[in-house]
């Protein structure tokens, strides 16, 4: 039985290492799609690969937001068979990821490949369980599972893990992999309590500023189309509240300061950590990762547009060369 994990990147050095050591003690194989990182990020997953691990990396130079259509691309990497080898065969299992969503198995008692064994289902669903940073974190320690240990229940919301199968069968993946759609249909999932994603979306204020300026200048870049179908449309709100009256977030302590645990009734419950020891991550200064992020993805787009408004430039004035 083959497990071939699937993610889409972005600019996420500070936890990258640990996220792939982990999920590389649960899968064969870890397919990832870059979408421009600057901060480290390719560094590191080029140094796992020469280190052995089973990673496998493509890159993606667009700077709009093409989820779907990129998801659905590892989707068949990971599912098509390339060879006779063992470590060719396509897979058997596809465990869509985001890179800050680290599989918790620990409720899965007869363990998690014998599970997946046994499985009757195509699609699963796990549910998400949101650990949140907090001002009592110690700031020193690397390893994101140690150093944010605090979490809320597990929600209502869900993503999936399917069979490989199902792409030869048309299955494609939606947004955010929240459900399969199937010849026009959806496919309902299976929601399996046992399994979780703990998930470190927020691991600093700033992070969070950077990852919703980014995230939604790259739906903008899309054109019309992509605004009209609700993509990325968790970042829209904090991007216009930031364009329009940015004080409300800058000088809010609400948003710029991290919780104390005990103001937001927490549970401390540390994801126990299934990889190898760190060796590539770095201590992190958010602050300016962030305004580094910002100004990259800028000075992308005004590259883009000189590019298209170059022709055009040519045309008025015939001198140029």
């Amino acid at each position: 039985m083959r497990l071939v994990a699937i993610t889409r990147i972005l600019n996420e050095a500070d936890l990258v290492e640990a996220f792939v050591r982990h999920t590389a003690a649960l899968v064969d194989h870890h397919i990832f799609l870059d979408n421009g990182s600057t901060d480290g990020t390719l560094e590191i997953l080029e140094s796992l690969k020469g280190e052995g691990v089973s990673v496998e990396i493509h890159h993606n130079a667009e700077v709009e937001f093409a989820e779907v259509h990129q998801l659905n691309l590892l989707f068949r990497l990971a599912a098509s068979t390339r060879g006779t080898g063992p470590d060719q065969q396509g897979a058997d299992w596809v465990i869509p990821l985001d890179a800050d969503e680290f599989l918790d198995v620990r409720q899965i008692a007869e363990g998690w490949r014998v599970f997946l064994a046994n499985e009757k289902a195509e699609v699963l669903a796990a549910r998400v369980r949101a650990y949140v940073a907090c001002r009592d974190d110690p700031t020193d320690e690397l390893l994101v599972t140690a150093r944010i240990t605090h979490a809320r229940e597990a929600d209502d919301n869900t993503k999936v893990i399917l069979r490989g199968a199902l792409y030869a069968r048309g299955a494609q993946l939606q947004a955010g992999f929240h459900c399969v759609e199937i010849n026009g249909g959806k496919l309902p999932p299976r929601l399996e309590p046992r399994l979780l994603l703990a998930h470190y979306a927020v691991r600093s204020p700033w992070q969070w500023i950077a990852k919703c300026v980014v995230g939604w200048t790259r739906v903008v870049a899309g054109g019309s189309s992509a605004i009209g179908r609700g993509l990325g449309g968790h970042y829209r709100g904090p991007f216009e509240t930031l364009r329009d009256n940015p004080a409300w977030i800058l000088r809010n302590p609400v948003h710029m300061e991290l919780p104390r645990a005990s103001e937001l009734g927490l549970t401390q419950d540390q994801l126990p950590y299934l990889g190898t020891p760190l060796r590539y991550t770095k201590p992190v200064d958010y602050h300016s990762r962030a305004m580094a992020a910002m100004m990259r993805q800028m000075e992308n787009l005004a590259l883009r547009v000189g590019e298209l408004n170059e022709p055009r430039a040519r045309l008025r004035h015939p001198f140029m060369r």
